[in-house]
């Protein structure tokens, strides 16, 4: 005669319900199939590290700007090389994301995503406001990073 006592039958039930669940919250989330990190980002050219410039204007964590905000905010159209360049409307993006994140902070608003204006000549030398956002997060090790993207840049 095969004994079973009600310990061995609650931890199986226990067990089996676990199992069920993790099932469950598999199909639910999905496996994970691709980890794509802001390093590779970097590599790839979607993302453009700014820090050395950031630094420069006050802002102390690691900062990037997206490949869209680059092309929109930083390339200097054909029709104004010679009066504008990149290092200079770089400087333009950055320090701007700089005083709206301090004045935010000054103002007591908090969380991840903060959007602020910034005034772009164009080539025909008129100027065209671009709505950025400015996200903290966290970045490949956990430590907080800034991103400078448009909207729909997420």
């Amino acid at each position: 005669m095969i004994e079973i006592d009600s310990e061995s039958l609650a931890r199986e039930r226990e067990d089996r319900e676990r199992r069920e669940n993790d099932r469950e919250l598999d199909a639910f989330e999905g496996a994970v199939v691709v980890v794509y990190t802001r390093a590779q980002a970097i590599g790839d050219g979607l993302l453009v590290d700014v820090s050395e410039v950031a630094k420069e204007a006050g802002l102390s964590i690691p900062t990037v700007v997206t490949r869209h905000v680059w092309e929109e905010c930083v390339e200097v159209p054909p029709e104004l090389e010679g009066e504008q360049d990149e290092p200079g409307r770089l400087w333009d993006v950055v320090y701007t994301c700089g005083v709206a994140l301090r004045a935010a902070v000054r103002a007591g608003r908090t969380g991840d995503r903060l959007p602020f204006e910034l005034l772009v000549r164009q080539a025909d030398r008129s100027l065209r406001t671009e709505r950025l956002l400015a996200v903290v997060g966290p970045g490949d090790t956990a430590d907080l990073v800034l991103t400078i993207e448009y909207p729909e840049d997420d």
